[in-house]
């Protein structure tokens, strides 16, 4: 299940990581991104099933 995580907080990010793997997603599937031009990017090239954003 690709996911996204975009949040400029860091602990947020690493938050968000540590559930998500604790409920069973691959830590390769999460992607962390900083900016919406990567996040179109991004969304483009994986599909993602989850998109967290907390900007």
């Amino acid at each position: 299940m690709p996911t996204i995580i975009m949040d400029s907080c860091s602990y947020t990010r690493l938050g968000l990581t540590d559930y998500l793997t604790s409920h069973g997603v691959k830590k390769r599937h999460i992607n962390a991104i900083e900016d919406i031009d990567s996040l179109h990017e991004k969304c483009s090239k994986l599909n993602p099933s989850l998109v967290f954003i907390n900007e």
